[in-house]
C-alpha cells in the first residue's frame, strides 16, 4: 500500500492492515498487517507485508480494506487516500 503524506509527520509508529476478500461460493478472506516506523515522514511511503496477499480462486466479486492506526505526538495527515497495489 501507497501513502501520500501532507506536509511533515512527526515520529511515530504506523500500523497497517489490508483485507482482502473474495466473495463466491464461499466467502475467503486474506489479511497482511505491519507495522512500521515513521521518523519525520513527508512524502510517499510504501507498506510492505511480511507476506504479499492474494486471492486463489474464482470470485464474482472482491473487496479491499486498507486500515491505518498512527501512534504519534501530532496527527499523521494523508494528502490522498492509501492506494493499494
Amino acid at each position: 500500500m501507497t501513502l501520500l503524506i501532507s506536509g511533515r509527520a512527526t515520529p511515530g509508529m504506523l500500523s497497517a492492515q489490508c483485507v482482502l476478500r473474495g466473495f463466491g461460493r464461499t466467502l475467503v478472506e486474506v489479511v497482511g498487517e505491519t507495522s512500521i516506523a515513521l521518523d519525520e515522514a513527508a512524502g510517499t511511503v510504501t507498506v510492505h507485508f511480511p507476506t504479499a496477499i492474494a486471492l486463489e480462486g474464482e470470485f464474482q466479486h472482491v473487496t479491499v480494506e486498507p486500515w491505518l492506526a498512527w501512534d504519534g505526538a501530532a496527527a499523521l495527515l494523508l494528502a490522498r487516500p492509501p492506494v493499494v497495489f
